[in-house]
């Protein structure tokens, strides 16, 4: 998969991103329509830097994962 069919997959995938960090973040803020495009944009950095698919998506889970941190807090 090249960078931008994963950036585009991403993009795809954002109704369902912001409906986990909407219930992930319950008794916090809801995080930004800014918050779901830099998830991509983390993504997409990574496939830049190391075309596999995985390693992106493990970027994007950590960056989710700061993110539901700070909204909870």
């Amino acid at each position: 998969m090249t960078p931008e069919a994963y950036r585009a997959r991403m993009l795809e995938t954002l109704p369902a991103m912001a409906d986990f960090l909407a219930r992930a973040c319950q008794h916090g803020s809801a995080p930004s329509a800014a918050d779901l495009r830099a998830a991509v944009d983390v993504g997409y950095a990574s496939m830049l830097q190391n075309p596999d698919v995985h390693a992106a998506a493990r970027a994007v889970r950590a960056y989710l994962q700061d993110v539901v941190r700070a909204h909870k807090a």
